[in-house]
């Protein structure tokens, strides 16, 4: 089998795992715990769908500007859903590190304050980076999107990084479920950035490329349908010694995230010192109820 027939035959078996992870991921009701991987799996489908529907279209039609049009379609469609890919997959990476930091209020709020500046440093390079003289706004535009894809290619490797040495601290294994996302994503995370040096060299559609990286992405939905098949194992108490560094650095996120307490040390018409406006309130109405039961009497 060749090149061609290879990578045609990902065209259909992408959209078919995409939509498995879908469904296995309704069926686990984990849509809305890790939506960025369903919106990734729903931008698959999308791209793929388009290429298909084009494709048949310009087959029926028959003539040679159809096939022009149909390109000049796919070429813009498949180019903005890579760059939306790209974006999804930044907020998947944030989704994983909230879920693996949840048990510690302060390191995920310390987490989130770098992951945003990171994510906008990694735009403004993949954006000015793409600003070459003499440089056209389709060429602009795929610049800055392979850029941005190389961006979050490096963020997911070091992602993946974290969660395989954060695992036993923050009490999860790798029959867990962020681990298994972290896995599919890392692997595709390494296919892109080798093929971002490729696509230089050799830029056809049927490349021994295209070819990996249709495997990896099959293998990476297919890793991801069999984590959300398969229970979760639970998620155990995280303990940490008195000197943890990790413990600290909680202790100082929780610190700089959240407002301090206000107390009240003293109001208007109520004396610093002596007895306090709730007991000055209650001394007064004791006397009151004194006074008026020896009326009675």
């Amino acid at each position: 089998m060749d090149a061609k027939a290879i990578v045609e035959s990902y065209n259909f078996i992408e959209p078919v795992l995409a939509a498995l992870t879908l469904v296995v991921l309704f069926r686990a009701r984990q849509v809305r715990t890790i939506l960025p991987l369903s919106l990734l799996m729903a931008a698959v489908i999308f791209d793929n769908l388009a290429y298909h529907s084009l494709h048949l279209w310009a087959i029926r039609e028959r003539e040679h500007h159809s096939y022009l049009l149909a390109y000049n379609i796919y070429f813009y469609t498949h180019w903005i859903c890579y760059a939306l890919e790209a974006g999804i997959t930044f907020l998947l990476i944030r989704r994983l590190y909230e879920l693996a930091l949840e048990p510690m209020a302060g390191l995920r709020y310390l987490g989130m304050v770098v992951f945003r500046w990171i994510a906008v440093a990694s735009v403004l390079i993949a954006v000015f980076t793409s600003i070459t003289p003499h440089v056209t706004a389709l060429q602009f535009f795929v610049s800055a999107a392979t850029g941005l894809e190389r961006t979050q290619s490096v963020m997911v490797l070091c992602l993946l990084f974290f969660l395989t040495f954060a695992a036993q601290p923050l009490c999860f294994t790798y029959k867990n479920r962020i681990f298994g996302v972290g896995i599919g994503l890392g692997l595709m995370a390494c296919t892109d950035l080798v093929g971002s040096a490729w696509f230089s060299q050799d830029p056809s559609f049927y490349s021994m490329y295209n070819v990996v990286k249709g495997m990896v992405a099959v293998t990476a939905m297919i890793i991801w349908t069999v984590y959300y098949i398969l229970p979760e194992a639970k998620r155990g108490l995280v303990t940490l010694p008195v000197s943890s560094p990790l413990l600290r650095w909680n202790d100082i996120g929780i610190a700089l995230g959240y407002p301090e307490t206000h107390v009240v040390v003293a109001s208007e018409g109520v004396p610093l010192f002596g007895a306090s406006g709730v007991e000055s309130t209650q001394i007064e109405q004791g006397h009151s109820s004194f006074s008026t039961a020896a009326n009675v009497a």
